[in-house]
């Protein structure tokens, strides 16, 4: 079987040390870093950074002007200290999107699959699953978790420590500040649960979850993120 070499753009800088797989691809004006692991079938588009701090995982797309692996902006953070950003497979950066690498030992990281549309941010030490679609404009703060297949709309804000569930879906120019449910819809300033009802969640028709995993909804119960 042959395996693809990568094409590296003239114009794109590559450092030696940067880790490319096969089919690889690196649009004009790119800049990957040392230390930067890239897996079989990336694409980097025109423009797009790749810290040396960035694992990208197979078939990974990061769009124009798009930066991943990036230092966190945390005032107390130690630039010296070797931290990470991972992308999952599949996963899709639009144009403008950033992800920051981490503040600690386990690295910022997308599952399989996520969509971050354009100008979107992903702080640093964020957790998001597989599937996850961050709509255009919206913001996650430090050590956000989002759950498989959630959705945030666009505009939105999420505050930092928040946990969104599996399957939820945050309305677009919402602020949240509270954990949000598996399998309910919230929107507002700040954010409120729309649908109390998740058997009628349009994810949840979507995936075909059945009614009882539904009902196994629990708030976290910490005093700073008790729900209304």
């Amino acid at each position: 079987m042959t395996t693809i070499p990568p094409y590296i753009h003239p114009s794109a800088c590559v450092a030696p040390g940067a880790v490319l797989g096969a089919g690889v691809r690196v649009g004009p004006f790119a800049v990957v870093e040392e230390g930067a692991e890239l897996g079989d079938g990336v694409r980097v588009r025109a423009h797009a950074v790749v810290h040396g701090s960035a694992t990208l995982g197979a078939g990974a797309v990061v769009g124009v002007h798009a930066v991943v692996g990036g230092d966190p902006q945390d005032l107390r953070f130690d630039a010296r200290l070797a931290t990470r950003a991972v992308l999952g497979p599949g996963t899709v950066l639009g144009e403008g999107a950033t992800v920051h690498r981490s503040t600690g030992r386990e690295p910022t990281r997308t599952g399989s699959d996520c969509l971050l549309m354009g100008n979107t941010h992903v702080g640093h030490d964020c957790v998001l699953g597989d599937g996850v679609v961050v709509s255009q404009l919206s913001a996650l703060g430090g050590h956000v978790r989002v759950g498989d297949h959630a959705v945030i709309g666009g505009g939105s804000g999420v505050v930092q420590w928040v946990r969104i569930g599996r399957l939820a879906m945050v309305g677009a120019m919402t602020k949240v500040e509270r954990d949000v449910l598996p399998f309910t819809v919230v929107d507002g300033v700040p954010a409120r649960q729309r649908d109390a009802r998740p058997a009628l969640c349009p994810g949840r028709r979507q995936r075909r979850v059945r009614p009882h995993d539904a009902r196994r909804r629990r708030p976290c119960r910490c005093p700073r993120h008790r729900h209304a």
